[in-house]
Formats: C-alpha cells, sequence, structure tokens
C-alpha cells in the first residue's frame, strides 16, 4: 500500500489553521498517511 509521509510542518499547519480541505484529504486518506518518528 502507498503511503504518504507527510513534513511535520504541514501537520502543524493544519492543527493550527485547520483548513477545511486539507482536513477533508487527511480524513478521507487516513490510512495513507504517516509522520517520521526522527526529525
Amino acid at each position: 500500500m502507498l503511503k504518504y509521509m507527510l513534513d511535520t510542518n504541514i501537520c502543524i499547519f493544519t492543527i493550527k489553521n485547520r483548513p477545511q480541505q486539507v482536513r477533508e484529504a487527511f480524513n478521507r486518506h487516513h490510512d495513507q498517511l504517516c509522520i517520521s518518528p526522527v526529525s
């Protein structure tokens, strides 16, 4: 399965600003998203 590794800046932007379209995309593809535990 293809996974998309998100940059932590994208995660922070989404948490702080909560853009509707980005949240919908996160919700739609939540099983394909990941972040690195090492930065």
